[in-house]
C-alpha cells in the first residue's frame, strides 16, 4: 500500500490560509504530513468544518481569545510505522508553526478517521494535552465527532 504523501494540489490559486509539513524519519524519508489552515474569523473554520461555527462556539467551552484559530485538518503517519512518536512529533511541529504564524488557538475534529480507532485518536490527542469535546445526542451519548483544541502559547515551555 502506497502512504499518501499529501492533498493534491488542484486548485489554479492557492489559499493562502493553508500550511502543511511534512513527518520524516532522521534519514529524510518523509513517512506522513499534516495540513492545517489559519482562520481568522468564525466564517472560516465553518467553511472548512462544513456547520454553522456560532452554533458550535456555543456548545464548546473554548478560552478565550480565540481567534486566529489554527485549523488541522488531518495528521496522517503510515499506518506501518505508527506508535513510534512520529505522530506526536508532527502534531508538536504543527502546533509550533500555528503559533508562529499567530493563531492562539488549535482545533481539531478527532475520531473520524477511517483508518484507525476512533479512541486511539483521543488519546493522541489528550496525550498532548488537547482538551477534547465530544457534542451528546439525545440519548446522552457522545456523538461521532469529538472537537479537540489547544491553548497554544500555553503548548510548550
Amino acid at each position: 500500500m502506497k502512504l499518501p504523501l499529501g492533498p493534491l494540489e488542484c486548485d489554479a490559486k492557492p489559499d493562502p490560509r493553508r500550511f502543511e509539513g511534512q513527518i520524516c524519519l532522521k534519514t529524510g524519508t518523509q513517512i506522513g504530513y499534516w495540513e492545517a489552515y489559519l482562520c481568522e474569523f468564525p466564517e472560516d473554520l465553518g467553511e472548512h468544518l462544513n456547520l454553522d461555527v456560532h452554533g458550535l462556539a456555543g456548545t464548546i467551552p473554548l478560552p478565550g481569545p480565540r481567534w486566529p484559530i489554527a485549523y488541522l485538518k488531518i495528521i496522517c503517519v503510515g499506518e506501518a510505522i505508527r506508535d513510534r512518536g512520529y505522530g506526536s512529533d508532527g502534531l508538536q511541529r504543527f502546533q509550533l508553526e500555528a503559533e508562529r504564524k499567530g493563531a492562539v488557538l488549535a482545533f481539531a475534529r478527532i475520531g473520524w478517521c477511517p483508518d484507525s480507532p476512533r479512541e486511539k485518536n483521543i488519546y493522541f490527542y489528550q496525550r498532548a494535552g488537547w482538551s477534547l469535546h465530544s457534542e451528546v445526542g439525545e440519548d446522552g451519548r457522545p456523538k461521532d465527532v469529538t472537537f479537540g483544541y489547544l491553548e497554544l502559547r500555553k503548548s510548550h515551555p
